[in-house]
Protein backbone atom coordinates (compact mmCIF):
# COMPACT_ATOMS: atom_id res chain seq x y z
CA UNK A 1 0.00 0.00 0.00
CA UNK A 2 2.83 2.60 0.67
CA UNK A 3 4.52 1.90 -2.34
CA UNK A 4 1.32 2.57 -4.15
CA UNK A 5 0.71 5.70 -2.40
CA UNK A 6 4.63 6.87 -3.69
CA UNK A 7 4.32 5.66 -7.44
CA UNK A 8 0.79 8.10 -7.44
CA UNK A 9 2.52 11.31 -5.82
CA UNK A 10 5.64 10.60 -8.39
CA UNK A 11 2.68 10.53 -11.11
CA UNK A 12 0.94 13.67 -10.06
CA UNK A 13 4.43 15.54 -9.74
CA UNK A 14 5.70 14.76 -12.85
CA UNK A 15 2.13 15.23 -14.51
CA UNK A 16 2.27 19.33 -13.01
CA UNK A 17 5.65 19.90 -14.48
CA UNK A 18 3.93 18.27 -17.76
CA UNK A 19 1.27 20.49 -17.11
CA UNK A 20 4.17 23.55 -16.97
CA UNK A 21 5.62 22.72 -20.41
CA UNK A 22 2.30 22.34 -22.11
CA UNK A 23 1.14 25.64 -21.08
CA UNK A 24 4.60 27.80 -21.93
CA UNK A 25 5.37 25.76 -25.27
CA UNK A 26 1.90 27.01 -26.28
CA UNK A 27 2.77 30.69 -25.88
CA UNK A 28 7.91 30.13 -28.30
CA UNK A 29 20.41 25.74 -40.06
CA UNK A 30 22.65 23.97 -40.91
CA UNK A 31 21.68 22.59 -44.39
CA UNK A 32 21.04 24.95 -47.44
CA UNK A 33 18.33 23.19 -49.16
CA UNK A 34 18.71 25.28 -52.58
CA UNK A 35 20.70 27.99 -53.13
CA UNK A 36 20.08 30.83 -54.46
CA UNK A 37 19.94 34.77 -54.06
CA UNK A 38 16.42 36.38 -51.79
CA UNK A 39 14.69 39.28 -52.94
CA UNK A 40 11.32 38.71 -51.64
CA UNK A 41 9.99 41.93 -49.84
CA UNK A 42 6.83 42.43 -48.29
CA UNK A 43 5.45 44.96 -45.38
CA UNK A 44 6.12 43.26 -42.05
CA UNK A 45 2.77 43.95 -40.52
CA UNK A 46 0.80 42.49 -43.51
CA UNK A 47 3.27 39.24 -43.25
CA UNK A 48 2.44 38.71 -39.85
CA UNK A 49 -1.41 39.15 -40.65
CA UNK A 50 -1.31 36.77 -43.22
CA UNK A 51 0.97 33.62 -41.33
CA UNK A 52 -1.94 33.92 -38.84
CA UNK A 53 -4.06 33.56 -41.65
CA UNK A 54 -2.24 30.36 -43.27
CA UNK A 55 -3.44 27.28 -41.41
CA UNK A 56 -5.47 26.38 -44.22
CA UNK A 57 -2.24 26.27 -46.38
CA UNK A 58 -1.73 22.73 -48.01
CA UNK A 59 2.22 21.42 -47.62
CA UNK A 60 4.47 18.35 -47.09
CA UNK A 61 8.17 18.47 -46.82
CA UNK A 62 11.08 17.48 -43.90
CA UNK A 63 11.81 19.93 -41.26
CA UNK A 64 14.87 20.00 -38.92
CA UNK A 65 14.64 21.66 -35.36
CA UNK A 66 16.84 22.48 -32.84
CA UNK A 67 17.07 23.82 -29.25
CA UNK A 68 19.29 24.31 -26.91
CA UNK A 69 17.63 24.98 -23.45
CA UNK A 70 19.39 22.88 -21.96
CA UNK A 71 15.95 20.80 -20.40
CA UNK A 72 18.03 18.22 -18.10
CA UNK A 73 16.52 14.31 -18.66
CA UNK A 74 13.37 14.08 -16.57
CA UNK A 75 11.94 10.73 -15.90
CA UNK A 76 8.95 10.31 -17.88
CA UNK A 77 9.43 13.26 -20.39
CA UNK A 78 12.63 12.01 -22.12
CA UNK A 79 11.23 13.01 -25.54
CA UNK A 80 10.43 16.86 -23.94
CA UNK A 81 14.12 16.63 -23.07
CA UNK A 82 15.42 16.13 -26.25
CA UNK A 83 12.88 18.23 -28.32
CA UNK A 84 14.14 21.25 -26.04
CA UNK A 85 17.61 20.41 -25.97
CA UNK A 86 18.27 18.79 -29.07
CA UNK A 87 17.93 18.18 -32.71
CA UNK A 88 14.39 16.65 -33.99
CA UNK A 89 14.01 15.35 -37.34
CA UNK A 90 10.64 15.64 -38.82
CA UNK A 91 8.70 14.61 -42.04
CA UNK A 92 5.19 15.93 -42.46
CA UNK A 93 2.30 16.00 -44.89
CA UNK A 94 -0.51 18.66 -44.15
CA UNK A 95 -3.87 19.27 -45.86
CA UNK A 96 -5.89 21.09 -43.58
CA UNK A 97 -6.33 21.41 -39.31
CA UNK A 98 -8.24 18.29 -39.74
CA UNK A 99 -5.97 16.54 -41.52
CA UNK A 100 -2.40 15.93 -41.16
CA UNK A 101 0.55 13.68 -40.31
CA UNK A 102 3.78 14.06 -39.16
CA UNK A 103 6.63 11.36 -38.88
CA UNK A 104 9.53 12.15 -35.80
CA UNK A 105 13.02 10.21 -37.58
CA UNK A 106 14.93 8.55 -35.10
CA UNK A 107 17.62 5.74 -35.58
CA UNK A 108 15.56 2.87 -35.28
CA UNK A 109 12.93 4.32 -37.56
CA UNK A 110 10.30 6.40 -37.35
CA UNK A 111 6.90 7.51 -34.64
CA UNK A 112 4.27 8.60 -36.64
CA UNK A 113 0.84 10.61 -35.65
CA UNK A 114 -2.05 10.87 -37.47
CA UNK A 115 -4.82 13.48 -37.02
CA UNK A 116 -8.02 12.83 -38.28
CA UNK A 117 -11.64 13.94 -38.23
CA UNK A 118 -12.40 11.34 -35.91
CA UNK A 119 -9.34 11.32 -34.06
CA UNK A 120 -6.10 10.77 -33.11
CA UNK A 121 -3.69 7.71 -34.14
CA UNK A 122 -0.18 6.80 -33.65
CA UNK A 123 2.42 4.28 -35.23
CA UNK A 124 5.79 3.30 -33.87
CA UNK A 125 7.81 1.20 -36.06
CA UNK A 126 9.78 -0.09 -33.92
CA UNK A 127 7.31 -1.97 -32.09
CA UNK A 128 5.29 -1.82 -35.22
CA UNK A 129 2.26 -1.13 -33.10
CA UNK A 130 -0.81 1.36 -34.39
CA UNK A 131 -2.15 2.82 -31.41
CA UNK A 132 -5.65 4.33 -31.28
CA UNK A 133 -6.56 6.85 -29.11
CA UNK A 134 -9.58 7.68 -27.77
CA UNK A 135 -10.53 11.30 -26.78
CA UNK A 136 -8.81 14.85 -27.06
CA UNK A 137 -6.36 15.78 -24.31
CA UNK A 138 -7.06 19.93 -23.12
CA UNK A 139 -3.49 19.55 -22.03
CA UNK A 140 -0.31 17.38 -22.98
CA UNK A 141 3.46 17.29 -23.58
CA UNK A 142 4.86 19.24 -26.48
CA UNK A 143 5.46 17.44 -29.29
CA UNK A 144 7.80 18.00 -32.77
CA UNK A 145 4.09 18.28 -34.70
CA UNK A 146 3.97 21.89 -31.92
CA UNK A 147 7.94 22.86 -33.40
CA UNK A 148 6.91 22.43 -36.91
CA UNK A 149 7.75 26.11 -38.58
CA UNK A 150 3.96 26.84 -39.22
CA UNK A 151 2.68 25.95 -36.00
CA UNK A 152 5.18 27.46 -33.70
CA UNK A 153 5.15 30.57 -35.74
CA UNK A 154 0.93 31.05 -35.36
CA UNK A 155 1.25 30.02 -31.75
CA UNK A 156 3.60 32.56 -31.44
CA UNK A 157 2.04 35.19 -33.42
CA UNK A 158 -1.51 34.58 -31.46
CA UNK A 159 -0.27 35.53 -28.07
CA UNK A 160 1.93 38.94 -30.11
CA UNK A 161 -1.09 40.29 -31.99
CA UNK A 162 0.10 43.75 -31.12
CA UNK A 163 4.08 43.70 -30.29
CA UNK A 164 5.53 45.37 -33.40
CA UNK A 165 7.55 43.54 -36.30
CA UNK A 166 10.42 45.19 -37.96
CA UNK A 167 11.43 43.43 -41.06
CA UNK A 168 14.67 41.07 -41.78
CA UNK A 169 16.85 40.61 -44.79
CA UNK A 170 15.09 37.48 -47.18
CA UNK A 171 16.53 34.21 -47.48
CA UNK A 172 16.09 31.31 -49.33
CA UNK A 173 14.38 28.44 -47.52
CA UNK A 174 13.91 25.15 -49.07
CA UNK A 175 13.26 26.62 -52.10
CA UNK A 176 10.97 29.32 -51.17
CA UNK A 177 11.80 33.09 -51.61
CA UNK A 178 11.04 33.97 -48.25
CA UNK A 179 10.64 37.83 -46.48
CA UNK A 180 11.13 38.02 -43.04
CA UNK A 181 10.20 40.16 -40.14
CA UNK A 182 10.73 40.22 -36.78
CA UNK A 183 9.18 40.28 -33.33
CA UNK A 184 10.13 41.99 -30.31
CA UNK A 185 8.31 41.25 -27.32
CA UNK A 186 6.39 45.12 -25.69
CA UNK A 187 6.46 43.76 -22.55
CA UNK A 188 10.00 44.19 -21.04
CA UNK A 189 9.80 41.58 -18.36
CA UNK A 190 9.42 38.63 -20.79
CA UNK A 191 12.71 36.47 -21.31
CA UNK A 192 12.57 36.59 -24.46
CA UNK A 193 14.76 39.16 -26.51
CA UNK A 194 12.79 38.51 -30.17
CA UNK A 195 11.84 35.75 -32.13
CA UNK A 196 12.29 35.84 -36.38
CA UNK A 197 9.90 34.42 -38.34
CA UNK A 198 10.40 34.02 -42.54
CA UNK A 199 7.20 33.02 -44.78
CA UNK A 200 6.56 32.29 -48.10
CA UNK A 201 5.21 36.30 -49.26
CA UNK A 202 2.25 35.03 -51.00
CA UNK A 203 0.71 32.21 -48.81
CA UNK A 204 2.22 33.41 -46.02
CA UNK A 205 2.96 29.79 -44.95
CA UNK A 206 6.03 29.94 -42.08
CA UNK A 207 8.93 28.22 -43.29
CA UNK A 208 11.52 29.04 -40.83
CA UNK A 209 10.71 30.28 -37.19
CA UNK A 210 14.29 31.65 -34.27
CA UNK A 211 13.45 31.97 -31.09
CA UNK A 212 16.14 34.55 -28.96
CA UNK A 213 16.67 34.45 -24.96
CA UNK A 214 17.31 37.44 -23.57
CA UNK A 215 20.96 37.67 -22.53
CA UNK A 216 21.80 34.51 -25.22
CA UNK A 217 23.59 35.43 -28.34
CA UNK A 218 22.35 32.35 -30.12
CA UNK A 219 19.11 31.33 -30.72
CA UNK A 220 17.63 28.67 -28.23
CA UNK A 221 15.16 27.33 -30.92
CA UNK A 222 15.97 27.18 -34.75
CA UNK A 223 13.11 25.32 -36.89
CA UNK A 224 12.98 25.27 -40.58
CA UNK A 225 12.21 23.59 -43.57
CA UNK A 226 14.67 21.75 -45.60
CA UNK A 227 12.86 20.24 -47.69
CA UNK A 228 9.37 21.66 -49.07
CA UNK A 229 6.44 20.66 -51.50
CA UNK A 230 3.57 23.28 -51.28
CA UNK A 231 1.21 21.22 -52.93
CA UNK A 232 -1.22 19.30 -51.32
CA UNK A 233 -0.72 15.86 -49.84
CA UNK A 234 -3.14 13.00 -50.74
CA UNK A 235 -5.81 11.88 -48.49
CA UNK A 236 -4.33 8.76 -48.68
CA UNK A 237 -0.91 9.07 -46.95
CA UNK A 238 -2.98 11.19 -43.71
CA UNK A 239 -4.84 7.88 -42.86
CA UNK A 240 -3.15 5.53 -41.00
CA UNK A 241 -2.77 1.93 -42.82
CA UNK A 242 -2.51 -1.04 -40.55
CA UNK A 243 0.18 -3.66 -42.69
CA UNK A 244 -0.28 -7.01 -42.20
CA UNK A 245 1.52 -8.36 -39.07
CA UNK A 246 1.34 -5.29 -37.36
CA UNK A 247 0.02 -4.57 -33.79
CA UNK A 248 -2.97 -2.66 -32.70
CA UNK A 249 -4.54 -1.05 -29.63
CA UNK A 250 -6.76 1.15 -28.37
CA UNK A 251 -5.65 3.82 -25.42
CA UNK A 252 -7.96 6.49 -23.44
CA UNK A 253 -6.07 10.30 -23.03
CA UNK A 254 -4.46 10.59 -19.63
CA UNK A 255 -6.70 12.80 -17.84
CA UNK A 256 -3.94 15.08 -16.64
CA UNK A 257 -6.83 17.98 -16.12
CA UNK A 258 -8.96 15.70 -13.83
CA UNK A 259 -5.47 14.83 -11.74
CA UNK A 260 -4.21 18.49 -11.84
CA UNK A 261 -7.83 20.25 -10.80
CA UNK A 262 -7.44 18.53 -7.73
CA UNK A 263 -4.30 20.05 -6.64
CA UNK A 264 -5.94 23.67 -6.68
CA UNK A 265 -8.32 24.91 -3.47
CA UNK A 266 -6.55 27.97 -2.55
CA UNK A 267 -8.52 31.16 -4.28
CA UNK A 268 -7.21 32.58 -7.36
CA UNK A 269 -6.26 36.10 -6.95
CA UNK A 270 -7.25 38.92 -9.24
CA UNK A 271 -4.27 40.64 -9.54
CA UNK A 272 -0.30 39.34 -8.71
CA UNK A 273 2.82 41.51 -9.46
CA UNK A 274 0.92 44.07 -11.48
CA UNK A 275 -0.54 41.19 -13.65
CA UNK A 276 -4.25 40.91 -14.22
CA UNK A 277 -5.81 37.38 -13.86
CA UNK A 278 -6.37 36.29 -17.82
CA UNK A 279 -7.62 31.97 -17.18
CA UNK A 280 -8.92 31.21 -13.96
CA UNK A 281 -8.11 27.03 -15.95
CA UNK A 282 -5.79 26.62 -18.55
CA UNK A 283 -5.93 23.60 -20.75
CA UNK A 284 -9.16 22.29 -18.56
CA UNK A 285 -7.64 22.45 -15.57
CA UNK A 286 -9.25 24.22 -12.90
CA UNK A 287 -7.04 26.31 -10.01
CA UNK A 288 -3.96 26.84 -12.85
CA UNK A 289 -4.26 30.44 -13.29
CA UNK A 290 -2.69 32.80 -16.53
CA UNK A 291 -1.72 35.93 -15.74
CA UNK A 292 -0.58 38.83 -17.92
CA UNK A 293 -0.57 39.04 -21.82
CA UNK A 294 1.56 37.40 -24.61
CA UNK A 295 5.15 36.07 -24.30
CA UNK A 296 5.18 37.48 -20.73
CA UNK A 297 2.55 35.46 -19.46
CA UNK A 298 2.77 33.52 -16.31
CA UNK A 299 0.81 30.71 -15.00
CA UNK A 300 -0.12 29.80 -11.42
CA UNK A 301 -0.90 26.99 -9.44
CA UNK A 302 -1.40 25.65 -5.77
CA UNK A 303 0.12 22.44 -4.87
CA UNK A 304 -0.26 20.01 -1.83
CA UNK A 305 2.83 19.28 0.27
CA UNK A 306 3.06 15.91 -0.69
CA UNK A 307 3.75 17.45 -4.10
CA UNK A 308 5.60 20.69 -3.03
CA UNK A 309 8.02 18.51 -0.71
CA UNK A 310 9.77 16.52 -3.38
CA UNK A 311 9.01 19.07 -6.25
CA UNK A 312 11.88 21.47 -4.15
CA UNK A 313 14.17 18.48 -3.45
CA UNK A 314 14.56 18.49 -7.39
CA UNK A 315 14.76 22.23 -7.84
CA UNK A 316 17.10 22.21 -4.95
CA UNK A 317 19.04 19.35 -6.69
CA UNK A 318 18.97 21.03 -10.57
CA UNK A 319 20.95 24.05 -8.50
CA UNK A 320 18.03 26.28 -7.92
CA UNK A 321 18.25 29.57 -6.12
CA UNK A 322 17.33 29.58 -2.76
CA UNK A 323 15.94 33.46 -0.87
CA UNK A 324 13.20 34.10 1.03
CA UNK A 325 9.95 36.31 0.11
CA UNK A 326 7.53 37.81 2.36
CA UNK A 327 5.91 34.90 4.71
CA UNK A 328 7.92 32.36 3.17
CA UNK A 329 10.85 30.99 1.16
CA UNK A 330 11.29 30.44 -2.56
CA UNK A 331 13.23 28.73 -4.89
CA UNK A 332 14.05 30.03 -8.47
CA UNK A 333 15.01 27.69 -11.53
CA UNK A 334 16.11 29.49 -14.73
CA UNK A 335 16.50 27.25 -18.24
CA UNK A 336 16.48 30.55 -20.32
CA UNK A 337 13.76 31.66 -21.54
CA UNK A 338 12.18 29.76 -18.61
CA UNK A 339 11.29 30.73 -15.38
CA UNK A 340 9.97 28.32 -12.39
CA UNK A 341 9.78 29.58 -8.79
CA UNK A 342 8.49 27.62 -5.83
CA UNK A 343 7.40 29.44 -3.19
CA UNK A 344 6.23 27.77 0.25
CA UNK A 345 4.20 30.19 2.96
CA UNK A 346 5.33 30.08 6.33
CA UNK A 347 2.04 30.98 7.42
CA UNK A 348 -0.31 28.18 5.98
CA UNK A 349 2.97 25.67 4.69
CA UNK A 350 1.23 25.97 1.59
CA UNK A 351 3.48 25.39 -1.62
CA UNK A 352 2.72 27.89 -5.22
CA UNK A 353 4.65 26.58 -8.62
CA UNK A 354 4.69 29.77 -10.98
CA UNK A 355 6.32 29.63 -13.87
CA UNK A 356 6.44 31.63 -17.45
CA UNK A 357 9.03 33.35 -20.17
CA UNK A 358 9.38 36.02 -17.77
CA UNK A 359 11.91 37.30 -15.39
CA UNK A 360 12.23 35.55 -12.02
CA UNK A 361 11.70 38.82 -10.31
CA UNK A 362 8.49 39.17 -11.34
CA UNK A 363 7.17 35.54 -10.36
CA UNK A 364 8.53 36.26 -6.48
CA UNK A 365 6.89 39.57 -6.35
CA UNK A 366 3.66 37.34 -7.29
CA UNK A 367 4.93 34.70 -4.66
CA UNK A 368 5.31 37.06 -1.95
CA UNK A 369 1.53 38.19 -2.47
CA UNK A 370 0.78 34.55 -2.43
CA UNK A 371 3.03 33.53 0.77
CA UNK A 372 1.63 36.10 3.05
CA UNK A 373 -2.26 35.06 2.50
CA UNK A 374 -4.19 33.65 4.85
CA UNK A 375 -5.58 30.22 3.84
CA UNK A 376 -8.85 30.93 2.03
CA UNK A 377 -8.36 34.54 1.83
CA UNK A 378 -8.63 36.52 -1.09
Amino acid sequence: MAARVVRRAAQRRWALVVVLAAVLVSIPAVVTALSGQATAKADPAALRALVARSASVPYQGYVESTGSMGVPDLPRLADLSSLLSGTTRTRVWYRNPSSYRYAVLTIAGERDVYHGALGETTWDYESDMLTEVVGEAPLRVPRAGDLLPPELARRIISATATDPVTPLPPRVVAGVDAAGFRLVPADPDTTVGAVDIWADPASGLPVRVEVGAKGKTRPIMVTQFLELDRAAPPTSVTRPQRSPGAGYTIVSVEDLAGVLGAFSRFPQQPVLAGRVLRQTEVGGVHGVGLYGTGLASFVVAAVPRSIGDPLSESATQAGAAKGEVTDGTALTLSIPPLTMVIARSTLTRRYFLLAGLIDARVLRDAAGQLTSLLRGRR
